[in-house]
């Protein structure tokens, strides 16, 4: 039934004793910038060739920096394992090729990619399950952890646009031992999913479940606020879903975020800030974003002080490149 809903590629496994972080990435919003306000928006999106799409700021510096296999110094260790990135995105199957190809040109390396089966759901008269990614989701992250190693633990990227600090706050929720008694069918009744369907999740969810060693199988879930068009979802109304939940509003912020929890190196923030300075960002946008970082509690002050020294060591003054702090350091 799971290939009803999932179009599943999984390209390589981490070995089965990696007991590190693994990194699932939503697509639309969350590493490319795609406009779903409107219907000819939508329809924009997928026509679109690979080159014609743009990243989020960012994303592409974050995504280089989540691949690195960390020293103790922060930079990339010679013949390490590189860490696991997964994409799981509710886009058809038809655009695989496209977004393939434009993972390609951003030069990111990949494990694997799920998108909607959106042939198989008309053919099988879900619709419900068309309009809505709930459901989708769900399976698509269940099908995946099922091939994960049971002490990897996975840190989660979405927006907060459609459903998923919702999807990935369930998903976190099922994956915990004290959850075995939680009725998934009632969960999901109301997000497009057949009861033989929604059993269907509830075996997986147990077979997950079982299948996982890690103290927390989701160790983080980090959401990227959409506020196209004056929307703006308040922090902590995103956040009240799951204490895992982290929203942020740029891939600065990711960053630090992930910073903090010894995932992303100081070198590695720096990086990222470059690669938005390159993509167009604002050097006072980058300022007021480390700013509210540090009032959220998001990076320490000594953390933002070590980056403002690399910046220019106060507000205003222009972030500047060093020789030693080139984009392949």
């Amino acid at each position: 039934m799971n290939e009803t809903y999932t179009a599943q590629t999984i390209y390589r496994k981490p070995d089965e004793g990696y007991a590190g972080p693994i990194f699932t990435w939503d697509v639309d919003n969350t590493y490319l910038s795609t406009n779903l306000h409107s219907l000819l928006g939508m329809i924009g999106t997928a026509v679109e060739f690979a080159v014609d799409k743009k990243p989020v700021p960012g994303a592409v510096w974050l995504l280089r920096e989540l691949r690195r296999e960390r020293s103790e110094s922060g930079e990339l260790q010679r013949g390490g394992e590189r860490r696991p990135i997964y994409f799981v995105s509710a886009s058809p199957a038809a655009m695989r090729p496209v977004l393939e190809r434009r993972l390609l040109l951003d030069e990111i390396e990949f494990d694997g990619i799920t998108l909607r089966n959106w042939t198989g759901l008309l053919l099988s008269g879900r619709l419900g399950a068309i309009r809505t990614a709930f459901a989708y989701k769900l399976l698509a992250l269940l099908g995946n952890r099922l091939v994960f190693p049971a002490a990897a633990s996975e840190v989660l990227f979405g927006d907060d646009l459609e459903q998923d600090p919702l999807i990935y706050a369930t998903y976190s929720r099922i994956l915990e031992p004290s959850s075995a008694a939680t009725d998934i069918c009632a969960l999901v009744s109301c997000h497009g999913l057949r009861r033989s369907d929604a059993r269907y999740l509830e075996m997986l969810a147990e077979r997950a479940r079982n299948a996982t060693a890690a103290r927390r199988a989701v160790a983080r879930v980090i959401i990227r606020r959409d506020t196209t068009g004056g929307r703006c979802v308040p922090y902590e109304c995103t956040e009240a879903h799951d204490s895992r939940i982290r929203a942020v509003d740029d891939m600065l912020q990711a960053a630090l975020v992930l910073h903090a929890e010894h995932i992303v190196s100081l070198p590695g923030v720096h990086r990222v800030a470059l690669g938005m300075l390159d993509e167009g960002v604002r050097e006072s946008r980058l300022w007021e974003s480390l700013e509210r970082s540090v009032q959220r509690g998001l990076c320490s002050d000594h953390t933002a002080r070590s980056l403002a020294e690399q910046w220019g060591s106060s507000i205003g003054t222009p972030i500047r490149r060093t020789p030693a702090e080139g984009f392949g350091a």
